[in-house]
């Protein structure tokens, strides 16, 4: 890849932005440190990189189409620029079978099966078992994965 990341510099086409990646990481990691070690209020330092986050999503998002107008110039779909290893990708397929009457059967019949299956769970949890009423068979009960705990935190 030509240049290390600690020697490439983001910069502007008059003027060099004083500011290389590695700092950016090194920020980030000692105001992580500093908040595992006690000395940097977890809350505020949560709040700081939800918005560092949320900041740079913004900015990439906008970024993004004139990078992607820039790797236009380029005939090739892989490419060096600048030191940097480029490769544009076309866009995934996603389907949509919204208004097809035969997918809308099957997704209301789905979510008739799912909320048939959340209440054999619930019935578990209570200490009854679902049984099917012509084999006698125990009914499968479905498994339940939770996602880890969140906090939410809004600027005044």
């Amino acid at each position: 890849m030509g240049q290390s990341k600690d020697a490439f510099m983001f910069q502007r086409e008059s003027e060099e932005i004083s500011i290389t990646i590695d700092q950016v990481h090194e920020f980030i990691n000692n105001l992580k440190q500093r908040t595992l070690d006690g000395h940097q209020d977890g809350i505020v330092s949560y709040a700081i990189l939800l918005d560092i986050e949320k900041n740079s999503k913004l900015s990439k998002d906008e970024v993004k189409v004139v990078a992607l107008e820039e790797a236009d110039n380029y005939s090739e779909k892989s490419f060096e620029h600048k030191g940097l290893y480029v490769e544009r990708r076309n866009g995934a397929a996603r389907w949509d079978f919204k208004g097809i009457a035969e997918y809308e059967t099957f997704k209301i019949e789905e979510k008739s099966l799912v909320n048939e299956l959340k209440a054999r769970h619930a019935l578990y949890l209570k200490g009854r078992i679902s049984y099917d009423e012509e084999t006698g068979e125990q009914l499968p009960i479905p498994s339940v994965k939770y996602s880890e705990d969140s906090i939410i935190i809004k600027h005044k």
